[in-house]
This record gives C-alpha cells, structure tokens and sequence, in this order.
C-alpha cells in the first residue's frame, strides 16, 4: 500500500484525467453504474476522473451519487492527449478507434462486446489498437476468453462492489412470501413460472401463496427494497459479465438461484446452481423452499446447504467499493505510468 500511495502521488502531480465514456440514457444497467463506481473510488484517491457524457448536464439518476461528470464539449477542451486516458465500454465495438489517445475497453459483459462487431471481420480489432493500453474484465470468466482472443494484451480482473447500507441484510424469518427475477432470459422465466403456477392449480406445491415480481426499469432503492423482502431470486440470465442483480440478492439475504455456469460460478452458491436448461430441477428446489417457508427454518437452513456470501468475488461492508478501491488504484497505477503498447505487470 506504501507503494501504491507514492504512485498514486506521483501520478496527481502529472495531472492525468481518466474520463468512462458512458451513454446518454438513463435506464437501469450494471454496467454503467460500474463506471460511475470506478470514477467516484478514483477521485477519493487522488486521482483526476470523470463519467464522460456526450449532452451537457446529463448524469445518471435511477440511482443516487455525485459522481463528477463532464460532457463531450467540455471534454475536448481539457483533454490532453499526451497525458490522458479515455476508458471506453466494450459494446462501442468498432468505434472505439475513434477515440483519440491512450484508451482502456473496459469489458463489463464478453457477449455484448463480440456482438458489437457483428459478422463482417475487421481489418484490426479494436482490441489489437497499439493505443489500447490495457483492458478491464469483471469475472474470472471473462477474463479467460478476452485472454485467449487477445494473448498479447494486458487484461486487469476488477471487481464489483456492492453497498451493504443500500442492499442491506435481511434474515429469512424476515422476508415475505415474494419471488423476484429479471426481465433478462424471458423464455426461460416463463416456462418455470408456468410450470409451478400448473403445478399450483393442482394442489402440488404453494406457488399461489406467493407474489412474483420483475425487476423491470425499477430504480435502485426500488429494486433493494424488493430484494430486502424477497425470499427467493431467480436469474436465468447466462450471457453476463457477472451479473450484479445475484450479488446484490445475495447482499440482502434473498436466496438466489440460477445456472450454475459461466460467471455464474463465481456468483452463486454451489446449493443454488442447476444445470443449464434443467428447470424441472430448480422448480422442485423452490417447491421445497416455499413448504419449509416459515416455520421450517432450521430445515431451511439445511435445505440451503449453509449459503454463503463469502462465496462472492466482493466485500460485503457498508462502505461503498471498498473492495474495488486497491485493485483499481493499482490498476490505474500499472497502466497510465507506461507508454501506450505492451505494459509489464
């Protein structure tokens, strides 16, 4: 940490900006959110960052901060190629060599970053740009593919923090009878929400003594409150960076279910993954959760298979990012210190 303070140091009396490129819409996404994280655990730590947007005065709202941000008129009139850096979203795909100067992708979702390029292959990846100085991953998922499509390049793993003051813990004797899910991966929601809705009509299971909810354009003190009560999450989702919806369930006590692949192993309790496309499995698993729900606690508990948090690549603390706050100072430091190309770690 010693070290890491002299650079940082160092590096404010050279005056570098960082500015995240982030979109001009305010719906509810992770991704963007990350970006605002990383700007406001920078300028806590000295350095000069900003949420780039393109319209003067537009920040993100569905969720609360006072993230410094800057608009793209503004930006090209501090902006010293020389010195700063440009951190960009994987999905702007092509575009990206647009940009000028020393740039960084960072690479919120592996999927969206591919499919930005469509079918037609590029004369250079944007990846491959001599002035891509490194990239950021979310997952350990991720960050094998980009490593095996990119050897050459340095990929930096960086984690999610989760607000424990936002997404606080409630226990299971708390929670209401309350399944939430995402609007992500639709087919696959509706078919498990119909079988145990058949079953129900039938008399097979307790489906019909609980609510389920979507977590569709909800704000994120709407979308904490609802996970807060819920007893059960389901995410189906698989085409994800990590998924943040799974560890801010988690965070407030939820338990949480999905498939257990890809960066989902890294999320999910190893009691609450079932295999790809196996519904009739989870289904049965959250009939057994809503009979021991209440009075079987102690069964509950068992039936989870001891879930914990401490399964989730975060901290789980109050204090907002203190887990991203080292890796990403010592990103910053490793990258914006070297000349644009090749960096040793």
């Amino acid at each position: 940490m010693a070290m890491v303070g002299f650079l940082s140091g160092v590096l404010v009396m050279h005056g570098a900006n960082i500015f995240y490129y982030c979109y001009d819409h305010d719906a509810p996404t992770g991704g963007q959110k990350h970006s605002y994280e990383h700007v406001n655990i920078l300028n806590k730590n000295g350095f000069n960052a900003y949420a780039l947007h393109t319209a003067p005065s537009f920040r993100l709202r569905w969720f609360e901060n006072h993230t410094r941000t800057i608009c793209m008129r503004d930006f090209r009139q501090v902006y010293n190629q020389e010195t700063d850096y440009i951190v960009l979203p994987e999905d702007l795909g092509t575009r990206i060599g647009e940009f000028p100067g020393k740039k960084v992708i960072f690479n919120k979702n592996l999927y969206h970053g591919f499919q930005a390029l469509g079918d037609i292959t590029p004369s250079l990846y944007s990846y491959h740009d001599p002035s891509v100085v490194a990239i950021f991953t979310i997952s350990d998922h991720n960050r094998r593919h980009l490593v095996y499509a990119f050897p050459s390049k340095i990929l930096i793993r960086v984690h999610l923090g989760i607000d424990g003051q936002v997404f606080s813990y409630r226990p299971l004797t708390s929670k209401i009878r309350q399944i939430v899910s995402v609007v992500k991966a639709q087919p696959a929601v509706r078919t498990l929400y119909h079988m145990l809705s058949a079953r129900s009509l039938a008399g097979l299971n307790k489906f019909r003594e609980f609510t389920w909810i979507t977590l569709d354009g909800k704000t994120e003190a709407e979308v904490a409150e609802l996970l807060s009560q819920s007893l059960m999450c389901v995410f189906l989702s698989v085409e994800e960076g990590l998924g943040r919806i799974p560890l801010e369930a988690l965070s407030c006590g939820c338990i949480t279910m999905g498939y257990g692949c890809g960066p989902l192993l890294e999320v999910l309790p190893s009691a609450t993954q079932f295999p790809h496309g196996e519904l009739c499995d989870l289904a049965r698993y959250m009939e057994r959760v809503m009979d021991a729900f209440p009075t079987g606690s102690i069964r509950l508990r068992r039936l989870l298979n001891m879930v914990v948090i401490s399964r989730c690549p975060i901290l789980w603390s109050g204090k907002k990012g203190a887990s991203s706050m080292h890796g990403i100072r010592c990103c910053v430091c490793k990258f914006i210190r070297q000349p644009a190309g090749r960096l040793g770690i």
